[in-house]
């Protein structure tokens, strides 16, 4: 599915937008992620968000737009994918490969007796993947970060509930 056609992902916050703002900016900043700006220089003028993601040993990046809007209880991020570009990581699919000719080693040795002298090493290929590459494995991308988002927002309390008015009069 392209980028173009996914429906934008959204998580409502119990804060108003403007704390929702900050709350969002002190997400990505957990994430290491970069803000590409208009031309001023604040947090709300943000057009586009590129979140490093993860997904098994695939890894890149992906282009965000994020909305906040108010709703009735607080607040509601939206985030558009614009883009996402993901790579193999080349090492870590060649060490599973390994570990892959390993674990075959292992199962096949009872079949052909000249094999019993490689099962040891089959079996430590086998480990060395697990260990290196398997048990590392992580997923994050823009689920993640709204997850993040909401729990800031639940730790932070009502931030700025007791408001009645929003300062940032287009953000409300």
């Amino acid at each position: 599915m392209r980028p173009a056609d996914r429906q934008p992902l959204e998580v409502e916050v119990p804060a108003y937008p403007e704390a929702t703002w900050r709350l969002r900016g002190a997400g990505v900043e957990q994430w290491r992620a970069q803000w590409i700006r208009q031309d001023d220089e604040s947090e709300e003028s943000a057009s586009e968000l590129v979140l490093p993601t993860r997904a098994g040993i695939r890894e890149g990046y992906t282009r965000l737009e994020p909305h906040v809007s108010p709703t009735d209880g607080g607040a509601r991020l939206a985030l558009s994918i614009e883009a996402e570009v993901l790579r193999v990581n080349t090492g870590a699919a060649f060490v599973l490969l390994l570990g892959a000719i390993g674990g075959l080693l292992v199962v096949v040795w009872p079949l052909h007796d000249a094999l019993l002298k490689l099962a040891p090493i089959g079996a430590v290929l086998a480990l060395v993947a697990w260990l290196l590459v398997a048990s590392r494995f992580r997923s994050h991308g823009p689920h993640e970060l709204l997850e993040l988002v909401r729990d800031l927002a639940e730790e932070s309390g009502d931030e700025g509930s007791s408001r009645k008015e929003c300062s940032v009069p287009d953000r409300c």
